[in-house]
């Protein structure tokens, strides 16, 4: 195989540094600091090869200081408003009642109607539940959100990108609704309702709903805890895992298909439904973007780079949405990767023995992706998971039968009396999940709790680079080729 080059990598930088410097950075420097490299790169023909990026720097930053500073509720902050929108995500419940997220249409004084758009969180006492895709139109105060704000939950809501938030309890239907979020809000009730009725055990159809569609909404607090201390958060959180189950099942079930361009189109057609049916979570996007990149290079007979697909869809996904830079679980999916890529095969150790290098295919599996997540655990979570390795050895496997046997289960879900047999086995599957999961986190010693670190997040991620590179440097001419262009 020819020597690669990794661009999407240089790009990808370029990118993060951009919305980096937008965050914080006013723009008469940027604009300053902008032309006096681009006076260098002119001048110095050395410098010339890092042209594209100070340029795909500046368009990042551009839409990253759009993005971060515009609010398009400023001028209504702390005033009364008649609102109307669609609402996006499914609700959720929180002490004080039911809140939903709602891309605004219009907005009117009583006097004239402004057409905006935007994203609101509105939060609401009433009991009556309002379905995804449904336009309502409500009441209420508003309450810009901006990056300055310290309000804990004023936070959260712009690192999501939601501009304002509005308490309300006059709300009403309108006979409209959003066609596309309609459906789908009915879909995932469908197939929701069809596990709940179909496993029977409430807390195992909980577990499946939260590992099989990302609806975590069932599980009760205890629970979540549990795979929290036990190290089997990644377990819930739907992400590659998921997808490359998901994949390797759709392979199976059309094996019968001959041609590849068939049965690979159909393949990308189910991941993007998925992707959509999960609710678009970043882990789970990032997932199918590069299933289906790689599924399309297989259908054009191309051999792919698993760097250059995992740059591409990191670059994508921040220029889509800007928002992901703070969004934690984006950054540990794609450390995770990195860890598992770079890492993982210098653990390698084969056997004549297809269970032990099982066993040891589990355990480095689990320690490269934990070292790679380290600076975030270090930085912002104050939490590290001492038994992993078991979790990765017990918990993990059974997880991973469990969520073939769901995925079955969601296709034969109409199907009497193979629907009920598939439903006991999925129940004693996931009970079995929650079982050993619990047994694992009620060890005293079950993981270590911290006061998170700049400084610790800084080192780690240091060692963490060296490792990258000494993996290089063991690696394959054309991985280590590819990856020193950038390093």
């Amino acid at each position: 195989m020819k020597s690669q080059t990794v661009p999407f990598v240089k790009i990808a930088f370029s990118i993060v540094i951009g919305l980096c410097l937008s965050i914080g950075i006013d723009y008469h420097f940027i604009i300053a600091t902008s032309i006096v490299l681009a006076m260098l790169i002119y001048f110095f023909k050395p410098l010339r090869k890092w042209d594209y990026c100070l340029l795909v720097t500046l368009l990042s930053y551009v839409i990253g200081y759009v993005s971060f500073h515009f609010n398009p509720f400023q001028n209504a902050d702390q005033q009364f408003y008649e609102w109307k929108g669609v609402i996006i995500e499914k609700g959720q419940k929180f002490s004080k009642g039911m809140k939903y997220i709602l891309q605004i249409q219009e907005v009117s004084n009583g006097i004239e109607v402004d057409h905006v758009n935007g994203k609101l969180l509105l939060l609401t006492k009433n009991s009556e539940e309002y379905q995804l895709g449904e336009v309502i139109t409500f009441k209420g105060k508003c309450n810009a959100i901006t990056k300055d704000d310290t309000s804990f939950w004023d936070k959260i809501s712009y690192k999501r990108g939601i501009h304002a938030s509005v308490w309300s309890n006059q709300i009403t239907k309108t006979a409209e609704y959003a066609t596309g979020y309609y459906y789908l809000g009915k879909i995932q009730n469908y197939f929701e309702n069809q596990i709940v009725s179909l496993i029977g055990d409430a807390k195992a159809a909980a577990l499946a709903n939260g590992i099989l569609l990302g609806d975590k909404s069932l599980m009760d607090k205890e629970t979540r805890n549990e795979f929290i201390n036990s190290g089997a958060a990644h377990i819930l959180a739907v992400s590659g895992l998921h997808v490359s189950i998901l994949i390797f099942f759709l392979n199976f079930v059309m094996r019968f298909i001959r041609s590849n361009k068939i049965k690979y189109s159909v393949m990308i057609l189910f991941l993007i439904f998925y992707a959509f049916l999960t609710g678009l979570n970043p882990a789970v996007v990032r997932a199918v973007f590069m299933g289906c990149l790689a599924l399309i290079a297989k259908m054009l007979n191309r051999n792919y780079f698993i760097v250059n697909i995992l740059a591409f869809s990191f670059a994508f996904q921040l220029i889509i949405d800007p928002f992901l830079i703070f969004h934690l679980g984006f950054w540990l999916s794609y450390l995770a990767v990195i860890g598992i890529i770079f890492i993982q095969p210098q653990m390698i150790i084969k056997t004549k023995n297809k269970i032990l290098n099982w066993i040891h295919d589990n355990i480095t599996v689990g320690i490269s992706a934990q070292i790679a997540t380290l600076p975030i655990m270090l930085g912002f979570l104050g939490k590290f998971p001492l038994l992993f390795v078991v979790t990765n050895l017990i918990t993990l496997p059974l997880s991973i039968i469990a969520t073939y046997v769901g995925f079955f289960l969601m296709f034969i879900a109409e199907i009497p009396f193979l629907n009920e047999i598939v439903g006991y086995i999925a129940r004693l599957l996931f009970s079995s999940v929650l079982i050993t999961n619990e047994w694992i986190a009620d060890f005293t010693y079950s993981n270590i709790s911290f006061q998170p670190s700049f400084s610790g997040m800084l080192i780690s991620l240091i060692i963490l680079i060296g490792l990258i590179i000494l993996s290089v440097k063991k690696s394959p001419k054309e991985l280590k080729n590819s990856v020193l262009n950038i390093i």
